[in-house]
């Protein structure tokens, strides 16, 4: 959130993504950084978060279902919001 925070502030287009589990604390991040409607996307998955036990095609197919969502929000062309990811890699 700080670097989101900052670069937003500095004017350049930023993204901070969190897990649900965090997403009290970066609401509080913001609104402490000074800049209250700085939004992050909130990645939801089912399972585990992280690449452990995953094959390279899956971690490709989980992080596909989020780099669109980025390049329209840094580009200026998108909303953030929630995004699922699905254990199986499957898009949501």
């Amino acid at each position: 959130m700080h670097d989101g925070v900052n670069m937003e502030k500095a004017g350049l287009p930023a993204i901070s993504l969190v897990a649900p589990a965090f997403v009290r604390l970066a609401h509080s991040k913001r609104i402490a950084l000074g800049l209250p409607e700085f939004q992050p996307v909130i990645l939801r998955y089912e399972g585990s978060p992280v690449h452990y036990g995953r094959t390279p095609d899956e971690v490709r197919e989980r992080a596909a279902t989020v780099y669109d969502l980025i390049v329209q929000i840094l580009s200026g062309r998108g909303q953030r919001r929630e995004v699922a990811q699905p254990a199986s890699g499957v898009p949501a």
